[in-house]
């Protein structure tokens, strides 16, 4: 789980990168809903393009210089080994991920 927050952080920080001083904003938030663990991380950066958008996951896939692509698929099957799910919704405003787990 450390990694997948890290991974959506770490993401979420490029996608930051050129915003103004005092214009990035960046929200992780967990909370306890319906019987499962919700995770919450959502930017103000760049966003992903819709056309992009269902490709996120695959392993190589990235729309970075530095990126490997291995991140967003490492989220996912982490989530998914944990019996969790995730969603994204993105726009030229921004990107939220959501991730919900069972609770232990």
């Amino acid at each position: 789980i450390e990694r997948v927050v890290t991974n959506l952080l770490v993401n979420s920080i490029h996608a930051l990168d050129g915003r103004e001083p005092g214009q990035a904003h960046l929200v992780a938030a967990v909370a306890i809903q319906n019987e499962r663990a919700r995770l919450h991380v959502e930017d103000n950066g760049c966003g992903i393009a819709v056309e992009v958008l269902d490709r996120i996951f695959d392993p190589f896939f990235t729309t970075k210089d530095r990126g490997t692509g291995f991140g967003l698929s490492v989220v996912l099957r982490i989530v998914k080994t944990y019996g969790g799910r995730i969603t994204v919704e993105s726009n030229s405003q921004g990107t939220s991920f959501q991730i919900w787990l069972p609770l232990a």
